[in-house]
């Protein structure tokens, strides 16, 4: 194992409070499910992702939706991260592998993400590579952005080990010959990285 790629959101970062969000939601007669799926996984959401249009559009199409005037979506946007947490648990493991394998993140997210990455410096200074799915117009499970993201990392698939709260990205590396874990809670990565020759969290 010479590579270590990891996904960002769901990962790395998480929702570890999820009161904010729930109330949101419930604030415009959704569930917490559907309004991270209007955010995230709406046409304009995927299209955001992929790269087809600027996060900012699709955005502004979510406040739409709700009915939202400028001042009142500022509000919404802060509270429905305020819940997110990143790990710096994962963080610390992550900066002690730095030294023996080459780090890559791998996120199917929008434009705004890397700029987003540098607001994180302790974060953003793991990486030898990262990939973000809106700047190269694939996202995963696509077999396409695991290539690129390996021949960024200069490594052939079964030298790295890909970690991913997606089940179907987790098949999906699987299938390109990557080690692939799927990420459910801390102490199960800790038990699945020993079971691969790796120190646990």
């Amino acid at each position: 194992m010479r590579g270590l790629l990891w996904d960002l959101g769901g990962v790395l970062l998480r929702t570890e409070d999820p009161g904010p969000r729930q109330r949101l939601a419930a604030r415009f007669g959704l569930t917490r499910a559907q309004l991270e799926d209007l955010v995230f996984n709406s046409p304009t959401g995927l299209a955001a992702q992929r790269g087809d249009m600027p996060a900012r559009d699709h955005l502004a199409a979510v406040a739409a939706q709700l009915g939202l005037d400028a001042a009142a979506w500022r509000e919404f946007w802060r509270q429905f991260w305020a819940g997110d947490r990143v790990d710096a648990h994962l963080v610390a493991w992550l900066e002690a592998r730095k030294p023996r394998y080459r780090l890559g993140l791998l996120s199917n997210a929008w434009d705004t993400t890397r700029a987003w990455l540098a607001r994180q410096p302790r974060l953003a200074a793991l990486w030898d590579v990262v990939v973000i799915s809106a700047e190269v117009g694939k996202m995963k499970p696509d077999p396409a952005i695991y290539r690129h993201a390996l021949a960024q990392m200069d490594l052939p698939p079964e030298a790295v080990l890909f970690v991913d709260d997606n089940l179907a990205n987790v098949a999906a590396a699987r299938a390109l010959g990557l080690t692939a874990i799927r990420f459910t809670d801390p102490a199960a990565l800790s038990q699945a990285l020993v079971a691969h020759g790796l120190p646990g969290l």
